[in-house]
């Protein structure tokens, strides 16, 4: 008998330094999500629900055309969607992440399954970032993943500008300390990392290889 799983995919409305568009992290769980469902045809019947495209945001929450979600409102929107899942394992896959994001779906998660009794799985996708074919080492924002995802999926949406963008580090940490959240802060930038690293045949190898990995996570959990 073929199982069956619902995902969600789930993403940020949200500037991206300019060179890429404010939907980037939509779709890039949009993307994943549907091919993930081409990956497990033969073997798992895969559901999609209608992609949720604002989410809570951090770093670029005052940055132009991004557009804030308040956890509580997301929360909300998750459990309207999981009224419409008719598997017993619902799949969150969100192309937008960080701490607050993922203190949410934690939240949203446990809210579904005491709502609705279905088993629900938060998709780390950045987990399956194949970082030996980026030359980054590291996950930003905006940056050389992100660029090259959208270089491969949505070339005519990215601007030329981002081959001039210069190499901005990731926000320093202190050890023992998870976020920081200061008026001194370098949470204003609106990217981080090295996009003129970007091209789309690393995209192409980041999104094959994410999605292969991913598959065969959540086909894992069927078992």
């Amino acid at each position: 008998m073929i199982k069956k799983v619902t995902i969600l995919p789930i993403g940020s409305t949200e500037y991206h330094g300019g060179h890429l568009p404010l939907e980037t992290d939509w779709l890039i769980a949009k993307a994943l999500s549907e091919r993930i469902k081409e990956q497990l045809t033969d073997s798992i019947k895969v559901f999609l629900l209608p992609i949720i495209k604002k989410a809570p945001l951090s770093a670029s929450k005052l940055s132009p055309g991004s557009v804030y979600e308040t956890p509580q409102k997301l929360i909300k929107n998750i459990l309207k969607a999981a009224k419409n899942c008719n598997t017993d394992k619902l799949f969150l896959l969100s192309g937008h992440w960080g701490g607050t994001m993922k203190s949410t779906l934690t939240l949203a998660a446990l809210e579904v399954y005491n709502k609705y009794k279905i088993d629900v799985y938060i998709v780390d996708i950045f987990s399956a970032i194949p970082l030996d074919k980026m030359e980054q080492r590291y996950f930003g924002h905006a940056d050389e993943l992100e660029t090259s995802m959208i270089l491969y999926l949505h070339p005519e949406k990215v601007k030329a500008i981002y081959k001039k963008h210069k190499f901005i580090p990731p926000q320093k940490k202190t050890k023992h300390i998870h976020y920081l959240f200061a008026k001194d802060s370098e949470w204003h930038i609106s990217y981080w990392g090295e996009p003129a690293l970007a091209t789309k045949k690393k995209g192409e190898i980041i999104v094959k290889t994410m999605v292969e990995s991913l598959a065969n996570a959540i086909q894992e959990c069927t078992k």
